[in-house]
């Protein structure tokens, strides 16, 4: 249990304006005994998704709600099983996050839109005296990830969090409560009590051998079908600088062929070896050799090494034993190589993403769902930033770059470029960079060419797709014997991301880009754009019942099968659940629209698709 502390006149008057900051809806960074946190209101959904964009955090990833201690529970969670208040008697106030059902109270920004909450009751004293002030009669609480970019090196004193995040107008917090160095300096453990025995989720100060002592059996690690929680990314807690961990025997020999000026260390206990490297490194740690000084020390440390200009960090591997199951956790995540957010092979339970500027890809997911339905998807809409079509090749490179990495680190198994912008630009780049399969979509030139009758098609599609030089080569390869009537059509994508389907607006437009095909004697009519076959019926109406008009999602669909069947990857196990997950640029702005096209969702008012918001 916490003891009293005296708290000097200048803190709390300190606590007192983060108390007003977090009342109004602002973001204060806060000490806590394992790492800096990121405090916003937990009852407050607006405040809560800012710390996402402030740390530029997965909107799918949830959020420890922080509170004054086991009083407060039956507020945030529905059920408190036996074995909580045990827990809490032992180790609250304190490094032990606990994971509950949720109750009504607890918005979906908070838990990734889960049914599970994860509660912590912290021990340092500034953050007590803050959470004391700030709970009033209600029981309100924080949310406090950790004070850092996302995947970063956890911050452990105030001046980690003022270089990483700053303080507004230049930074992106409203204010940096500093109450020191943080005492343990790992994140908490998290233990899941939603299941039939508590399971542990993640590693932190509280080990399982504590734990098992105070329930009386065994406490192990969680399954595949726990809940999602803070800290589980492949690559995690990492500095900018490429981490290597050795173990003792491999670094004492190899040291000799080692560029020590080049190569920044953190060694493990006072040694021979250590004094050795110390010499002629360019930079060396020597932490503690006890698991409760190296993890005081270890992300302080790594922050050291990070700026020290070094072009490796070399870990002396700690030992292997349970009592460092934390420190081995955040050093392993550390190490994981950042360009392949999960270095484990996919496997084929793993869900297919999906990308698009927009909400267009939606026609691609449904053919995918269609063609493949044991599949699980995810399904990423660049809203905010559409359309791609008039921006630099660049910005469409690295934008799609980004998403793609979201979605591996979400265990994609194979991504599909639902995007002809997005395929035109960066799909080759993509396969270079990554193993795991990634589908273009391109428009439907060839099938068109080899099956008109007149001789004639018809292509709309948006200007950078039209102007391509992958577009060009798909003429000069299958059409060079037919005549193509091509037809750029700016403003069409717009329409369906209002959900404008028919309108008059929309048909004059579509009756102008469509006018020159017609008269040219067109049978088929390419829709080069995922967006525009939720145009189809308009477009059948102006073109007439004779003009064929070729979708890209099938044709995608099936190479998509084809590509999961060679890699092994395809899911056999049968499911009559369709499952996919949205994440969409501007989520809030875009909903209603994204109501009407999900397929097969709900169309009632008050029904909302498993949505997220996807990170700028």
């Amino acid at each position: 249990m916490a003891t009293e502390t005296t708290l000097s006149d200048k803190t709390l008057q300190d606590i007192e304006k983060a108390a007003q900051v977090l009342a109004a809806g602002g973001l204060v960074a806060v000490p806590t005994e394992t790492v800096y946190g990121l405090a916003a209101d937990a009852d407050n959904p607006t405040a809560v998704r800012s710390t996402f964009t402030a740390k530029g955090r997965p909107a799918d990833h949830p959020l420890i709600v922080h509170v004054t201690g086991f009083e407060a529970l039956s507020a945030w969670v529905s059920e408190i099983p036996e074995c909580t208040k045990t827990l809490t008697d032992a180790f609250w106030p304190g490094p032990l996050t606990l994971v509950f059902k949720k109750s009504d109270r607890v918005n979906d920004a908070v838990t990734g839109g889960q049914d599970t909450v994860a509660i912590r009751c912290p021990s340092h004293p500034v953050m007590r005296a803050l959470l004391k002030r700030f709970a009033g009669t209600t029981h309100k609480a924080v949310t406090a990830p950790s004070a850092n970019t996302f995947g970063r090196i956890s911050p452990t004193n105030a001046k980690h969090v003022a270089d990483d995040l700053g303080v507004k107008p230049a930074g992106k917090l409203d204010m940096i409560l500093d109450g020191g160095e943080c005492e343990v300096g790992v994140e908490s453990t998290i233990v899941n009590l939603t299941s039939e025995r508590p399971t542990i989720l993640r590693h932190g100060a509280v080990t399982a051998a504590m734990l098992s002592e105070k329930l009386g059996f065994e406490v192990l690690d969680a399954g595949e079908n726990a809940p999602r929680v803070s800290g589980r990314l492949k690559s995690h807690y990492a500095p900018q600088t490429k981490l290597q961990i050795v173990p003792t025997e491999e670094l004492e020999a190899h040291l000799e062929d080692i560029a020590l000026e080049e190569t920044a260390f953190l060694m493990c206990g006072q040694s021979e070896l250590a004094q050795k490297v110390q010499t002629k490194a360019r930079r060396c740690i020597v932490a503690p050799g006890d698991v409760a000084g190296y993890a005081h020390v270890l992300y302080a440390a790594m922050h050291d090494l990070d700026a020290c200009g070094a072009k490796k960090i070399l870990v002396q591997a700690p030992p292997s034993d349970p009592a460092w199951a934390a420190v081995n956790d955040r050093l392993g995540r550390a190490a994981a190589d950042k360009t392949k957010p999960y270095p484990v092979m996919p496997a084929a339970r793993d869900p297919i993403g999906v990308l698009d500027s927009g909400l267009g890809g939606l026609s691609v997911l449904k053919a995918l769902r269609e063609e493949l339905p044991n599949e699980q998807f995810l399904y990423c809409a660049d809203c905010a930033h559409t359309p791609w079509g008039d921006k630099p090749e660049s910005f469409i490179v690295e934008r799609t770059r980004a998403i793609v990495h979201f979605l591996l680190r979400k265990q994609a198994k194979a991504v599909v470029l639902a995007c002809n912008t997005a395929t035109a630009a960066a799909a080759d780049i993509l396969r270079k960079e990554l193993s795991i399969p990634i589908i273009g979509i391109e428009p439907a030139v060839k099938p068109a060419a080899a099956q008109t009758r007149t001789g004639v098609i018809g292509v709309i599609a948006t200007r950078r797709t039209t102007e391509s030089a992958r577009y060009l080569s798909l003429l000069r390869r299958f059409a060079g014997n037919v005549k193509v009537v091509t037809v750029a059509a700016p403003g069409l994508m717009e329409c369906v991301e209002r959900g404008d389907f028919n309108s008059e607006t929309t048909r004059k437009l579509l009756l102008k880009y469509l006018t020159p095909i017609k008269d040219a004697g067109a049978d088929k009519l390419v829709l080069g754009c995922t967006h525009y076959p939720f145009l189809s019926e308009a477009i059948s109406e102006i073109m007439g019942p004779e003009v064929e008009l070729l979708e890209p999602g099938k044709p995608v669909a099936r190479v998509v099968r084809m590509r999961l069947q060679k890699a092994g990857l395809l899911n056999s196990s049968s499911s009559d659940i369709f499952r996919c997950t949205y994440f969409v640029a501007g989520a809030e702005k875009h909903l209603p629209t994204l109501k009407l096209l999900v397929p097969n969702q709900k169309r009632d008012a008050a029904y909302r698709p498993n949505i997220f918001e996807l990170p700028a």
